[in-house]
Protein backbone atom coordinates (compact mmCIF):
# COMPACT_ATOMS: atom_id res chain seq x y z
CA UNK A 1 0.00 0.00 0.00
CA UNK A 2 1.36 3.67 -0.92
CA UNK A 3 1.05 6.60 1.46
CA UNK A 4 -0.67 9.77 -0.23
CA UNK A 5 -0.08 13.72 0.20
CA UNK A 6 -3.20 15.89 0.43
CA UNK A 7 -1.84 19.26 -0.28
CA UNK A 8 -3.04 22.32 1.64
CA UNK A 9 -5.41 20.09 3.90
CA UNK A 10 -5.21 21.11 7.66
CA UNK A 11 -4.93 18.09 9.78
CA UNK A 12 -8.10 17.96 11.75
CA UNK A 13 -8.63 18.54 15.74
CA UNK A 14 -10.48 15.47 16.14
CA UNK A 15 -13.08 13.10 14.47
CA UNK A 16 -15.65 15.10 14.27
CA UNK A 17 -13.70 17.23 12.38
CA UNK A 18 -12.57 14.99 9.54
CA UNK A 19 -13.17 14.77 6.30
CA UNK A 20 -12.61 11.65 6.26
CA UNK A 21 -14.79 10.38 9.13
CA UNK A 22 -18.60 9.96 9.78
CA UNK A 23 -19.89 6.68 10.70
CA UNK A 24 -16.56 4.92 9.49
CA UNK A 25 -13.24 6.08 9.35
CA UNK A 26 -12.22 6.25 5.56
CA UNK A 27 -8.69 6.89 6.31
CA UNK A 28 -8.16 3.92 8.26
CA UNK A 29 -10.54 1.38 6.48
CA UNK A 30 -12.66 0.99 10.42
CA UNK A 31 -16.03 1.81 11.23
CA UNK A 32 -15.06 2.31 14.88
CA UNK A 33 -11.97 3.73 14.48
CA UNK A 34 -11.91 7.49 16.48
CA UNK A 35 -12.07 5.10 19.48
CA UNK A 36 -10.04 2.67 19.02
CA UNK A 37 -7.00 3.12 17.07
CA UNK A 38 -4.89 6.37 16.83
CA UNK A 39 -5.78 8.91 13.91
CA UNK A 40 -4.00 7.41 10.36
CA UNK A 41 -3.65 10.81 8.97
CA UNK A 42 0.19 12.26 9.95
CA UNK A 43 1.07 15.87 9.83
CA UNK A 44 3.91 17.00 7.43
CA UNK A 45 6.10 19.64 8.62
CA UNK A 46 7.19 22.71 6.52
CA UNK A 47 10.01 20.88 4.34
CA UNK A 48 12.66 21.71 1.42
CA UNK A 49 12.37 18.84 -1.41
CA UNK A 50 12.12 15.46 0.24
CA UNK A 51 14.35 13.02 -1.48
CA UNK A 52 14.55 9.19 -1.76
CA UNK A 53 17.44 8.43 1.05
CA UNK A 54 18.03 4.99 -0.64
CA UNK A 55 18.67 6.35 -3.78
CA UNK A 56 20.67 9.09 -2.54
CA UNK A 57 22.68 6.16 -0.59
CA UNK A 58 23.18 4.08 -3.32
CA UNK A 59 24.69 7.01 -5.63
CA UNK A 60 27.02 7.91 -2.47
CA UNK A 61 28.66 4.38 -2.34
CA UNK A 62 29.15 4.65 -6.21
CA UNK A 63 31.18 7.60 -6.85
CA UNK A 64 33.90 7.44 -8.82
CA UNK A 65 36.63 9.00 -7.19
CA UNK A 66 41.01 9.67 -6.99
CA UNK A 67 41.31 11.69 -4.30
CA UNK A 68 38.93 13.21 -1.24
CA UNK A 69 38.08 16.47 -3.38
CA UNK A 70 36.67 14.28 -6.22
CA UNK A 71 34.89 12.43 -3.70
CA UNK A 72 33.19 15.39 -2.26
CA UNK A 73 32.23 17.05 -5.48
CA UNK A 74 31.10 13.41 -6.30
CA UNK A 75 28.86 13.03 -2.95
CA UNK A 76 27.52 16.81 -3.63
CA UNK A 77 26.65 15.87 -7.41
CA UNK A 78 24.54 12.55 -6.07
CA UNK A 79 22.65 15.33 -3.31
CA UNK A 80 22.24 17.64 -5.98
CA UNK A 81 20.70 14.98 -8.46
CA UNK A 82 18.76 12.76 -5.40
CA UNK A 83 15.22 12.38 -7.59
CA UNK A 84 12.53 14.44 -5.59
CA UNK A 85 9.80 12.34 -3.72
CA UNK A 86 7.66 14.93 -2.63
CA UNK A 87 8.54 18.75 -4.04
CA UNK A 88 9.38 21.64 -1.46
CA UNK A 89 6.35 23.74 -0.52
CA UNK A 90 6.27 27.36 -1.41
CA UNK A 91 8.77 29.36 -0.15
CA UNK A 92 10.49 26.96 1.51
CA UNK A 93 14.25 26.00 0.34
Amino acid sequence: MADILIKDMEMPKSCAFCRFYGVYCYAKGDENAHSTLPCPLIPVPPHGDLIDINTLKLAIVNVDYVNKHDYLKGVLNAINNAPTVIPAEEGET
